[in-house]
């Protein structure tokens, strides 16, 4: 699986992941939605935020990020958790990793690049 070689090459230093602090409960969300057992839900959770404390995962403030999500909801009409994670890398000038179909629409692509940030496939952030 592609999210946990993502995982693993930020565990071995490769690479230092930033994301809105949502992305815990947007993992929760997203195992729990494709049917996956409380206790995998759990673990992840537990894992992102063991993550976040040694300093390989950087969870932002969505209080910080605010104002460019809402910019971000109002002029691509993107969903609010999707604005979020968009807005976060525009604050950090990273690239945003990501397999959703909105944020992988080519408006959004226009939108992040004009804000000098470019959107990437999961499997083209692992090459």
């Amino acid at each position: 699986m592609e999210a946990l070689r993502l995982r693993d090459r930020s565990l071995v230093g490769e690479l230092i992941l930033i994301a809105p602090e949502w992305v815990l409960l947007e993992v929760t969300r997203g195992l729990a939605k494709a049917g996956y057992k409380e206790k995998a839900s759990l673990e992840a959770w537990s894992s992102l935020t063991d993550m976040a404390r040694v300093g390989v995962l950087s969870l932002l403030r969505v209080s910080e990020l605010l104002q460019e999500a809402r910019d971000a909801v109002i002029k691509i009409r993107l969903y609010a958790s999707d604005a979020v994670a968009l807005a976060s890398a525009i604050r950090s000038q990273t690239p945003l990793v990501t397999d959703d179909r909105h944020l992988l629409n080519e408006s959004v692509k226009k939108y992040a690049l004009a804000r000098s940030t470019e959107i990437l496939r999961l499997s083209e952030a692992l090459k």
